[in-house]
């Protein structure tokens, strides 16, 4: 059985109804979840409708934007004659990731890392905090290590700190009155501020390059089923010949050329009805590279 989960951040318009139908014929999902569509009532059944579904649930949406609210619909699944199984849709506010610590939270944190290590983006190390927190008590404030004068209180700094932290820590301008409030910041943004996008990034681990080729797909200017086709194809799941002969049985050769196997380079570019179409197209100094390159590079640089 194939899903499709999808948060669709609004599912009323013209362009949403187009890219889904796109998808459908792309992956043909048994079972489709839509999150976050954007209305409900008689529109949501119209839109549902629309699509072409005549078996769905919908799930009304409950409160209003910032209050704390989670929503489910938990069914009981039987695809022909397999096993019946229970299938839960989840979806709910992520306020707890951003949420305050305790004081608590923060001491057993400080407490569990080594005594140089730097806790927070001030660059002052934990050890401050371990020898003073019956003082501190979780508030990790930049100026509580200054003196009336704004300066760097490096009496304090070296009673509790080895002389090369001292040193370290003088060397950075201490905070100023005209300057903003001190504040937590969220580590995985480039500006503090939390946002879903940042977290889903520190998640999947994924590189932080300005520039991807998924971004040059996405950012690029050209219809919606022709990036669809493009984000298939670097996927490596379009149904070509060979493909087909793997999952159904078969013969994988190429029917236009009877030139061996069609797997996507061959039908995207190394297929002689495919290439005098490029030869074309591709300026003539720059034919031979484009013929020589391998998968990753020739999408990359083409896209």
């Amino acid at each position: 059985m194939i899903s499709l989960v999808w948060n669709v951040r609004g599912a009323a318009s013209d362009a949403f109804r187009r890219t889904f139908k796109d998808m459908m014929k792309q992956h043909k999902p048994d079972l489709a979840i839509l999150l976050e569509t954007k209305c409900s009532g008689d529109t949501a059944k119209k839109v549902i409708q629309h699509l072409g579904f005549t078996n769905f649930i919908i799930k009304e949406a409950q409160g209003f934007v910032g209050e704390s609210h989670r929503q489910y619909i938990h069914v009981k699944v039987q695809y022909q004659r397999d096993k019946e199984w229970f299938l839960m849709a989840v979806t709910s506010d992520c306020r707890k990731l951003i949420a305050m610590p305790t004081k608590m939270e923060i001491r057993r944190a400080i407490f569990s890392i080594g005594s140089l290590k730097v806790p927070g983006s001030d660059g002052l190390p934990s050890l401050i905090y371990k020898n003073n927190w019956e003082i501190m008590k979780g508030k990790l404030l930049v100026w509580e290590w200054t003196k009336q004068n704004g300066k760097w209180d490096i009496d304090k700094f070296n009673q509790n700190l080895p002389p090369e932290i001292v040193m370290e820590i003088i060397c950075k301008p201490p905070p100023q009155a005209e300057n903003d409030d001190d504040r937590r910041g969220w580590r995985p943004s480039h500006d503090g501020n939390f946002s879903i996008n940042s977290t889903y990034k520190e998640l999947r681990k994924w590189p932080s390059e300005e520039k991807t080729v998924w971004k040059q797909l996405w950012s690029w200017r050209g219809p919606q089923r022709a990036k669809i086709f493009l984000w298939t194809a670097m996927h490596k799941k379009l149904m070509t010949n060979q493909r087909r002969a793997r999952i159904f049985g078969g013969v994988g050769d190429c029917t236009r050329c009877n030139g061996g196997q069609e797997d996507i380079f061959h039908v995207l570019r190394n297929c002689p009805k495919a290439s005098t179409i490029w030869v074309n197209l591709v300026k003539t100094d720059e034919i031979p590279n484009f013929f020589q390159l391998e998968w990753d590079n020739w999408i990359e640089t083409n896209l």
